[in-house]
């Protein structure tokens, strides 16, 4: 069902806020062969990673079976801030993506953390 929904798509942006959603958008990318630009948000901290077709994915995340429907922004909330942050960073990556940029976080996943002003990037592969 997904699937149609990314025709005439070039990139797709994953701001979801489930992990089982986010499987599923990334398996109807990969159908599709295109990009997909993970974006999650958990109270202060975020995380972006770009997904290109034949890329380990959000399985190198969360494994091959979705935990939990839900995350610990049930529990602790949100401020305002982080998902603007995480959108900022993801937009950055499709500019990259979009303009031929080499420098994506490809087989990385961004963490962000607001609430100490740090932002570390670590190796899945």
């Amino acid at each position: 069902n997904a699937r149609h929904l990314l025709d005439g798509a070039s990139v797709v942006l994953d701001a979801l806020d489930s992990i089982y959603a986010r499987i599923v958008l990334q398996r109807a990318a990969r159908h599709c062969s295109l990009p997909l630009i993970h974006g999650a948000i958990a109270g202060w901290t975020g995380q972006v990673m770009t997904i290109l077709p034949d890329d380990p994915g959000l399985e190198a995340i969360y494994g091959d079976v979705p935990p939990q429907d839900h995350g610990v922004e049930n529990e602790t909330g949100t401020p305002t801030p982080t998902p603007m942050l995480v959108a900022a960073w993801m937009l950055q990556e499709c500019a990259k993506l979009l303009s031929n940029r080499s420098m994506l976080l490809r087989g990385r996943l961004l963490i962000l953390d607001s609430l100490y002003g740090d932002a570390t990037a670590v190796d899945l592969g």
